[in-house]
């Protein structure tokens, strides 16, 4: 909770930045203008009623899956006591995709169109719960809440398969060389935002894709994904259309995913000092 609130106004900017089509100092200026500090928190609240559950499922299906595939890996290597690499993409991969489904759709859906319409001179929302009524009455359950699924779950697929890919090697990289079992909390720190950081400069056109895909009239401004990158990349250009907020993104993942691994690895030794 501690780490969305510090990081919540730069996924604000971000978000702002890849709708609207506008320079970060832009929407900087025009948000601290209309609505002050608080305009920086809008879609906040999404993210809280959600850190939980999200975080539940993408650790809860990762060690699952991660079980099935060491079992499976120790048939052909028996000695194996992790899983290797191209394992912890393909669990990272799986992982990712239920979170995208059961939480991050929704979850997204509502947050984005919050951050949209606290831009509008007259916003229609009055906070998260009307927001969570108004949409589904007005666009439908389906295609209010669950609007750019295949995006999302393409983002969350990539980021996650990169993340839990990228940290186990780092991580083991690092006991190496210190001659240590655990890593220290800032080693952990270091190995998840560099792994965050990766996932950012793979995922980010998905990203924007996903953020178009989610925003107020998108099912009748798109027509699939493939015409929203068209239309990006006709206003924007391709490329900087689609990287539109990368910078903001790359600050905000690299800080979250260091801590998220950083606490995952402290619960885990919590958890194992209970084992007899």
């Amino acid at each position: 909770v501690v780490e969305i609130l510090i990081t919540f106004p730069l996924e604000n900017l971000k978000t702002q930045t890849q709708l609207q089509q506008r320079t970060l100092s832009d929407c900087l200026q025009q948000t601290w203008k209309r609505r002050g500090p608080i305009g920086f928190y809008k879609g906040l609240t999404p993210w809280l009623v959600c850190a939980v559950p999200r975080n539940v499922t993408r650790f809860e299906v990762y060690e699952h899956v991660s079980e099935l595939l060491l079992a499976e890996q120790r048939k052909s290597s028996p000695a194996s006591s992790s899983l290797s690499s191209p394992m912890n993409f393909i669990a990272g991969l799986l992982a990712g995709m239920a979170e995208a489904v059961v939480v991050l759709t929704p979850m997204h859906a509502v947050q984005i169109k919050m951050i949209h319409d606290a831009q509008r001179p007259d916003p229609l929302f009055r906070g998260f719960f009307h927001a969570c009524i108004s949409i589904p009455r007005k666009e439908g359950v389906i295609k209010g809440l669950w609007c750019g699924v295949t995006s999302t779950t393409m983002k969350a697929a990539t980021t996650n398969a990169i993340r839990f890919g990228t940290f186990q090697p780092l991580s083991e990289a690092v006991q190496k060389r210190t001659g240590k079992n655990r890593l220290e909390p800032h080693e952990s720190m270091a190995c998840g935002g560099l792994a965050g950081a990766m996932s950012v400069v793979f995922s980010h056109p998905i990203d924007t894709v996903k953020s178009n895909m989610q925003s107020l009239g998108a099912s009748k401004r798109y027509r699939s994904n493939f015409d929203c990158v068209r239309q990006i990349a006709a206003e924007g250009g391709l490329v900087a259309g689609l990287f539109r907020g990368v910078g903001v993104r790359f600050t905000r993942v690299t800080l979250e995913i260091g801590l998220l691994f950083t606490l995952y690895d402290q619960f885990g030794r919590w958890a194992d000092s209970f084992e007899v």
